[in-house]
This record gives C-alpha cells, structure tokens and sequence, in this order.
C-alpha cells in the first residue's frame, strides 16, 4: 500500500472507537483521535499526489469513479471540462474507501475536501449511505 494510506483505516478505528461518553469524561482522548484522522486524511492526500512508485493507475475522463475498483488502486474522474473532479482510494475488498472531491464545496469544508467510506456492520457491500460526511483536507 502507498505511504500514508495506511493510516486510514487507523485513524477510522481510532475515530470511531471512543463513544460519546469517553469524549465527554475525557477530551483530550478525542482531541487525539480527530487529530489522527486529520493525519490520516492528509497522508492520502500526500499519497495519492506523490506517488514515485507510479501506482497512481487511473485517468478516467469520465465524471464519475468506478464504485469498485483493484484493492489499493486509486481512480481519477474529470469534469466536463477536463479538470479534475474526483480521487478515489479502494479498500482491500475494492469498494471504495476514501475520496477527495475536488470541484464543488459542502460549506464549510472548502475545496478540496475529503469523505471516508465505511463499511454496512452486516457485511454486506457499502451504498452511498455509506460515504461519510466532508472535512476539509
């Protein structure tokens, strides 16, 4: 896996791992945890954009992502004007795992800004529903 993708899935669990009421006992336990998705976030973004090992392996003049796609491969989706639209990293089951929207805002996260992926708790394949909300990158 690229550098700095490795993270993710990390920083996923540490982000998720600590419920509400931790958080409220222990703030700095939460400030830790946003702290490495933060990290997370942006060790894709340093991968997917510093790749010398030539993985980045997708131009796809389209303006979407492909929803599946090779374990540990990222897609690039344009606009209709050429520009760039959309990264999307795919997880070791080849659903996608996070993305970084490049062409619009969702308020306050700006451009670029990024969306986790997780995963249905039944197994079953994610669904829309399953991409996360942006945070700025």
């Amino acid at each position: 896996m690229p550098n700095g993708l490795w993270a993710i899935p990390a920083a996923r669990a540490a982000a998720t791992a600590i419920p509400a009421a931790v958080c409220a006992l222990a703030p700095s336990l939460c400030q830790k945890a946003a702290q490495a998705a933060a990290n997370a976030a942006q060790g894709c973004w340093n991968a997917m954009h510093n790749e010398a090992d030539g993985s980045f392996n997708s131009n796809n003049p389209n303006a979407s992502n492909p929803f599946r796609g090779e374990p540990g491969d990222v897609s690039q989706s344009n606009n209709s004007k050429g520009n760039k639209s959309q990264e999307r990293l795919y997880g070791d089951d080849g659903y996608p795992d996070f993305d970084i929207d490049y062409d619009h805002s969702h308020g306050n996260s700006g451009m670029p800004h990024g969306h986790q992926w997780d995963r249905p708790t039944d197994g079953s394949p994610p669904k829309n529903s399953n991409r996360g909300p942006d945070f700025p990158l």
